[in-house]
């Protein structure tokens, strides 16, 4: 679980109190306690519309941040999307964005809000990476969660610490569009090729707390879902097969 943070210095601080852990505790390595952050750096309320854009992306840690921000900018090859799922957005890294937040620096480059919350601190580089929503309009309601399993790659060992502790984990918001609302999840599931059934199990949670939470508003689920070999099961009609079938 997280706590909202709006403003008050969010772009320096630590948002894991405490990490990394000098712990033997698994328990406590995988469910690290964070703030979530968030800001606002619109210019003036946009229009409402019926219709949303909605882009979802991994940015691997903001590599080619400076490149991502001027082709968004440009606005010759993609609009600037309604709203936008990150993952893998870095926190206090120096070689990616000199250790800022991506989603803080791209959703004041585009005049957006944004809402990010940690999956993992990386103790090798004393750093945080996690999942964000950027919004045209204005979000509320933020929550932010661990998935009850953690990938067993990153507990603690006899021969030491791995390199990051936490867990993968979801972030959502309500979304005020004019007068209507949505609720938007941005996600990152387990990544081995082998985790299939973890995935199934971090979908059937994120889809448990969207009913929960919707309240029969419209309903937006993105992020890297690390499916794989789902898209050739799309082409040949299979789709009943993978991830897709638990979200219809």
């Amino acid at each position: 679980s997280g706590t909202s943070n709006w403003g008050a210095n969010v772009n320096s601080r630590i948002l894991c109190a405490g990490a990394p852990l000098i712990t033997k505790d698994t328990q406590a390595i995988v469910f690290l306690n964070c703030d979530v952050e968030g800001e606002n750096y619109t210019l003036a309320p946009y229009e409402a519309k019926d219709e949303l854009t909605v882009f979802s992306y991994n940015i691997e840690e903001g590599h080619s941040g400076n490149e991502i921000i001027k082709l968004l900018q440009s606005e010759i090859e993609l609009k600037v999307p309604d709203i936008i799922l990150l993952s893998e957005v870095n926190k206090g890294r120096k070689e990616n964005m000199n250790g800022e937040n991506f989603a803080r620096v791209l959703a004041d480059s585009l005049n957006m809000y944004y809402v990010f919350g940690v999956e993992f601190f990386d103790v090798d580089a004393n750093c945080e990476m996690g999942n964000a929503i950027l919004s045209k309009y204005p979000m509320g309601n933020v929550t932010y969660k661990r998935y009850s399993d953690p990938e067993l790659y990153y507990l603690y060992t006899e021969s030491g610490y791995n390199y990051r502790q936490g867990g993968r984990s979801f972030i959502a918001a309500d979304i005020k569009i004019g007068q209507k609302f949505a609720r938007v999840y941005s996600t990152h599931l387990a990544a081995s090729f082998f985790d299939n059934e973890l995935r199934y199990k971090e979908t059937q949670e994120l889809i448990e707390d969207a009913k929960q939470n919707s309240y029969g508003r419209p309903t937006i689920i993105g992020g890297d879902f690390n499916s794989y070999i789902y898209s050739a099961y799309l082409t040949e009609n299979f789709a009943e097969m993978g991830i897709g079938q638990y979200f219809m």
